[in-house]
């Protein structure tokens, strides 16, 4: 059995990242608050969900990538969350661009669950991410958890960079 990865935000650089995923020959569950949005990868051959918690179910990873920070803190914490829905022991990854402070709070919350949770924002413009060319700036807690993440990432990115600890993949490096 494959394990199973769910990516929620299909927007501008939400939509071709999946693509790319789906491409790679991954089962991909993906779900988007707009249905049309989803429609794209379901000719790719992922499964479309009908909410946050259906997309999460039984999934050993998920990725976000959404507008802003309260954003994700919804869809990971909030009611019919991710986190709800998970496999114990699940990871979830943010690609989206969040602040620092967000992802500390979003981070403390998962790891009292027994959820990974690492930040990874994209570099790069919607074209890199149609090409698949995309760049991740990630934040991780342990090597474990870096090893966990790294086949992932080598198979959709062109380039990734460990950025340090938890948050540092959105916060400044100087």
């Amino acid at each position: 059995m494959s394990r199973k990865i769910a990516f929620i935000g299909l927007g501008a650089m939400g939509q071709p990242m999946a693509a790319n995923i789906q491409r790679k020959g991954t089962h991909l569950t993906v779900y988007d608050t707009d249905p049309a949005r989803m429609e794209p990868l379901r000719d790719l051959g992922a499964h479309l969900a009908g909410s946050v918690a259906e997309t999460a179910r039984d999934a050993q990873t998920v990725i976000t990538m959404l507008p802003a920070t309260q954003h994700v803190e919804e869809v990971v914490l909030g009611a019919g969350s991710v986190a709800d829905a998970i496999v114990p022991g699940g990871g979830i990854m943010d690609m989206s661009t969040i602040a620092p402070t967000g992802t500390d709070r979003i981070a403390a919350a998962c790891a009292s669950r027994g959820i990974t949770f690492i930040d990874a924002p994209v570099g790069r413009l919607v074209i890199h991410a149609q090409k698949g060319e995309s760049l991740f700036m990630v934040g991780v807690t342990t090597i474990r958890h870096s090893r966990r993440l790294n086949p992932c990432l080598r198979k959709w990115a062109r380039r990734f960079t460990a950025a340090g600890p938890l948050a540092r993949g959105s916060a400044p490096n100087w």
